[in-house]
Formats: structure tokens, sequence, C-alpha cells
């Protein structure tokens, strides 16, 4: 259930309040997956269900400085369900089954709290955004392995923080040259050690960086149009963005860490356009950069290394951009 209300308090502030209702039940049975010896089996995992109910509130207030700017504040919250995984039990006999497997067979659902502060405005030949956010994030489901064979699984944290600005513009700098910029700063990190539910050992201690959060970000594009003659223009343009290094795994010392290096992506094109068609030349990754987010840099599943090694072939992959790409495209409007 979803309602959202909007009331003038006057020309130039506006409230908006809205919440969302949600009713979530999940019911968890699996069949563990683990690869068993002849003549083995594998019981069904346990049944678990996990029930979760509750009011999302969001609050936004404006406020107009003049015809061109505003200030704002936005006040919201978010959620996200639990879920389960198959993780052999010792107590079950599995064969290489987990001790308290019961600890991390579910990962209960989190939530956010967010409040941002922005202006934002402009004029006929340039508009800018400015904001400031922190985010609160409750149980906080994190990418962990389990303590004795290292099976990859979700676990719940304590707390993490996320704050940061954004900064963008857009505009002309001349009558056919046109300009978009855009920086964020993000600090992201464990407000609270995060603890094993499987053993209570420290994972990672208060501070850590989360992963998948680089510090800077900055993208930028440039184009500018010329007439070739009455009925067609000439549209060429320049991109690029650039990403600070990040990390993979929030804990350091596990098999799965990786810090990735910073990385500079960029593109062109250029374009003939008319008023019905238009055919475009582009390259996108002109540098050929991998720029990687995301990696399992092991070969295997777990921390075996004997018989069981590459039992499911080798899992070690990067995620990474699309390479070097050059291409014509063509558009007709009807």
């Amino acid at each position: 259930i979803y309602g959202e209300l909007t009331y003038h308090v006057s020309d130039t502030f506006r409230l908006t309040g809205g919440f969302r209702w949600f009713d979530n039940e999940t019911v968890n049975d699996t069949i563990l997956g683990f690869p068993l010896p002849p003549g083995s089996t594998s019981p069904a995992a346990p049944q678990s269900t996990d029930k979760d109910d509750d009011i999302l509130v969001k609050i936004n207030a404006s406020w107009d400085l003049s015809d061109s700017s505003m200030v704002y504040a936005t006040y919201s919250e978010g959620y996200r369900h639990g879920g389960a995984q198959a993780v052999p039990s010792l107590d079950n006999g599995d064969p290489f089954g987990e001790p308290n497997a019961e600890g991390i067979r579910t990962f209960k659902s989190d939530s956010v709290k967010n409040l941002e502060l922005g202006i934002k405005g402009g004029s006929d030949r340039l508009r800018y955004t400015a904001s400031a956010f922190h985010v609160d994030w409750d149980d906080p489901q994190l990418n962990t392995t389990s303590a004795f064979y290292g099976f990859y699984l979700a676990a719940n944290g304590d707390a993490a923080s996320t704050q940061g600005i954004e900064l963008e513009a857009e505009g002309y700098a001349s009558e056919t040259l046109h300009f978009r910029v855009g920086y964020t700063y993000v600090n992201a990190e464990l407000d609270k050690d995060f603890l094993s539910p499987q053993t209570g050992a420290l994972v990672a201690p208060k501070g850590s960086e989360l992963p998948g959060a680089p510090s800077h970000t900055l993208s930028f594009s440039l184009d500018n149009r010329w007439e070739v003659n009455a009925n067609m223009d000439l549209v060429a343009g320049f991109n690029a963005y650039y990403q600070d290094e990040s990390e993979n795994f929030i804990e350091q010392d596990d098999q799965f860490s990786e810090t990735f290096d910073s990385f500079l992506l960029m593109g062109a094109n250029a374009s003939l356009v008319t008023k019905n068609w238009s055919a475009t030349l582009y390259a996108k990754n002109l540098s050929d950069e991998a720029a990687p987010t995301g990696a399992f840099p092991t070969s295997y599943w777990s921390y075996d290394t004997g018989n069981f090694e590459y039992w499911y072939g080798n899992g070690n992959r990067q995620f990474i951009v699309q390479p070097r790409t050059i291409g014509l495209k063509f558009g007709y409007r009807f």
C-alpha cells in the first residue's frame, strides 16, 4: 500500500509526505547441493519462515529561493527482505558439513534511513545541482564465507553508514557547445564490528570500507553541433568516466579480498542528423580498459585443495566492462 500527499504551505514552500506499507513473508526450504560421494544423500534443510511488516516513510520539503533556484530536504526509508542459503550441516551428518550451520542458513532483512539536503537551479545557459547525504544502514546484508569450508554466503552485520556529496552541472559554453559534468564523493564504512553469526569471531572491524563503494567518481561529456547544410547537422561528442579504487570484499584477510585500481573510461561519437534520419559513428572504451568492479579471485568455491578441487570447474573471474568497441548506427524517424 502506497500513499503520497503534497501541501503548498506558501507560494515558495512545499511539503510532501508519503508512506509505503509492506507485509512480506518468506518461506525457505532448500535441498543442499554439495557434491556427495556415491551412495550418500543430503537431507532437506530445515524449513524457516521469515515475516516482516512495517511502514516506510518519505518526507520532502522544498523552498523556492527565486524563480530559478530552490533548496530541499528529503528523509526516506528503505527495506530489503532476507533470504536463505544452502549450507551443509555437520549436525545433520552432511559430508563436509559446517558446524553451527543453523547460524548461517538464513539472513534477515536490512533497512536504511536516508537524509539528503540540496540546492538546485539554473538559467537559460546553465543548470546545477548540489547535495549532501547521509544513510544509516541497520543489519546490513554483507557477503562473507563460512568459517570451516569457506562457502560463499550473505550474513547480517550490525550497522554501517554512507555519507557524501553529489555535484552536477549542465549547460552551454556557447550557442552550440554543450557540456555536462558530475562528481560524487562517498565515505561508506562499517559503524560497528562485523561478527560471524556462525562463530561470533570478528570478520571485519569497525571502520572497514564497504565493498563496491569508490570514494571518488567523476563523469564528463562534451558535444558540439555544426550546420552542414540547410537540412543536415554534424554532432560530435566526447565522454569520460573516472572511478577511484574500490574493495571487492568486506573481509580483508579473506580469499575473495581484492583492491581494484582506479580507472578511466573514454568514448567518442559523431553523427550526421537530418529531420528524419541519422547516422552515428561511435567508439566506446577507447583505451580498452578492463575496469573490474567485482571478482571471484580464487579458482574454486571453498578452501578445499584436495580431492574436490575444481569439482564445479574454475570459478576465477572478474566483472569487467565492455572492451573497446567501434560501431556504426543508423536511425530513421517515421
